[in-house]
């Protein structure tokens, strides 16, 4: 207990009261994966209990490690055993895992006004982040690079044989096709770069992305629904349905936030909580089997190689029209990361300011979802790459982060169309493939230190 209690003091403190920081934190890691591993190997993949027990045992009251350390397991085992009950009261129609999500969010969305801030702060590594003297050229090469990206993206293809270079006539053939995948994915990715600069600025977290708002899930559920109770649903239709799940995630991801104040942590909470109630949607989905399956599973994987002109131009249109308010968002990006105290001594409105940047977030991750699935990594990822390039100021850092979540997107397209061609790739794969071992690489040296 006094290890780990330590542990919620920063680096410096932890040192001087003795404490071998890398040898605890690899033995406590170590056991984590270890407990997670053997449930895993038992009865399969039990999402949202390690994140639901340990808020249940503070919000009844528990304080110290050891208060939570015992409280926490029995939380877990009540909540696993009333899910597990719920499933066979209904015919086993969804897997236990998921039905966790269904019994424990709602619980959680409705204690959330209970729960308090219990983030240890983060390790100190001693390195100051990198500023850049002219953020304004630096943004110039940027637009240069993406610019450059997009075009060879459009005219280095690949046959059966080898690469090649469409140009004259070949360019006009391939055109069709090859131009409105560049555009999504370049719209797409800055979408979510932006949505993820925002989030990251706002809750001061730096490892908060798109993803946690639940509005993707929610499009994912709204199409899982449509799948499960309509016969052989259209495209049209499984858009709709998507649009409208993801719509409702938004306005309720909103009302919670007016419930509890818009404070960040119960904000991240409620999105993660939001989301393992939609995975219950997704699994029943899942559970049916069929055609049905296969539309989800592709739509989850992230996909521009259905997307036409006439989508990709829908998306060109509404991402300018969603970005193009940031330059007016400078001094809120500024003043939110002090705290709600600073933010109020300087006249800022803290409840209208966290509910629109919430709200534009949330709208840009729902238009790419929308087009493209789920492809959320490059949310988090873009501002990441914007701050250690140097990228702090709040406007260059967010715009940054827009052209580097376009680059993302656009490089994991051009991937998945040529490395096995004449088969596609989803792009969700190559964005994961590029962008999960350089977060890695980022986390293990200290790079997530927030600007």
């Amino acid at each position: 207990m006094r290890p780990l209690t330590v542990l919620s003091l920063d680096d410096a403190g932890a040192r001087s009261l003795g404490v071998a920081l890398v040898a605890l934190r690899v033995a406590v890691i170590a056991l984590g994966v270890w407990l997670a591993a053997s449930v895993i190997a038992q009865v399969g993949v039990i999402g949202f209990l390690g994140l639901a027990a340990p808020a249940f045992a503070r919000i009844s009251g528990a304080r110290t490690q050891g208060q939570i350390l015992l409280r926490a397991p029995l939380a877990g085992a009540l909540l696993l055993s009333i899910a597990d009950g719920l499933v066979h009261l209904l015919g086993d129609a969804i897997p236990t895992g998921a039905a966790v999500g269904l019994v424990g969010g709602p619980v959680l969305l409705w204690l959330l006004p209970r729960v308090t801030a219990t983030t240890p702060p983060a390790p100190q590594t001693g390195e100051a982040p990198r500023r850049l003297s002219q953020p304004g050229r630096a943004l110039v090469l940027v637009v240069c690079g993406t610019a450059t990206l997009a075009a060879l993206s459009l005219v280095v293809g690949r046959d059966n044989q080898s690469f090649f270079l469409a140009t004259g006539a070949m360019l006009g053939d391939l055109l069709p096709f090859r131009a409105p995948r560049i555009i999504a994915a370049a719209m797409a990715g800055g979408l979510l770069g932006a949505a993820g600069a925002l989030l990251q600025r706002l809750t001061g977290n730096p490892l908060a992305g798109p993803e946690v708002l639940g509005v993707s899930a929610g499009g994912g559920a709204g199409m899982a629904l449509a799948l499960l109770l309509l016969d052989a649903p259209g495209l049209g239709l499984l858009m709709s349905a998507s649009a409208a799940g993801a719509l409702a995630a938004l306005l309720f991801i909103l009302a919670i936030g007016v419930w509890t104040g818009f404070g960040p942590e119960r904000m991240l909470l409620a999105g993660v909580a939001l989301g393992c109630m939609c995975l219950a949607v997704l699994s029943a989905v899942f559970a049916t089997g069929g055609w049905s399956t296969f539309i989800l599973l592709s739509w989850l994987a992230g996909s521009t190689d259905r997307v036409g002109m006439t989508q990709a131009s829908l998306l060109a249109l509404g991402g300018v029209l969603l970005i193009a308010p940031l330059p007016l968002l400078g001094r809120w990006l500024d003043i939110l990361p002090l705290g709600g105290a600073t933010g109020r001594a300087l006249g800022l409105p803290l409840g209208a300011s966290r509910l629109l940047l919430c709200l534009l977030a949330a709208l840009m991750t729902a238009l790419a979802t929308f087009f493209v699935g789920p492809l959320s990594l490059a949310g988090l990822l873009a501002p990441h790459l914007a701050r250690l390039l140097g990228f702090v100021r709040p406007l260059p850092f967010l715009f940054a982060s827009v052209l580097i979540g376009a680059d993302l997107l656009i490089l994991a397209d051009w991937l998945g169309r040529t490395v096995a061609f004449p088969y596609q790739i989803p792009v969700g794969f190559f964005a994961a493939l590029i962008g999960g071992p350089y977060l890695i690489w980022l986390l293990q040296r200290g790079g997530v230190r927030h600007g």
